[in-house]
């Protein structure tokens, strides 16, 4: 029988996803799922890209491939959910 990590990160490699993500909250790649230890069932699947100015890591994950002058306009995103 799977996980959920492991059926999350095969969701993620099917899909060619980087990792998951909490808009304004957190984010990690599929290689490290939920270091934090909480269950990422709210989570949104995501890509990586380049951190925002400011921000304390040089990385994020968002809802589509990116540079950073459209990470920092969320009004244009669009949201991938994943469906299990």
């Amino acid at each position: 029988m799977k996980t959920v990590k492991e059926i999350i990160k095969k969701y993620l490699n099917e899909n060619e996803f980087d990792g998951l993500y909490q808009p304004g909250e957190c984010a990690c790649e599929k290689s490290d799922l939920a270091p934090c230890g909480e269950t990422p069932l709210d989570c949104l699947a995501g890509y990586k890209i380049p951190g925002a100015s400011g921000m304390s890591f040089d990385w994020d994950i968002g809802p589509k491939k990116s540079d950073e002058d459209d990470f920092n306009k969320p009004e244009e995103w669009t949201i991938k959910t994943i469906r299990l």
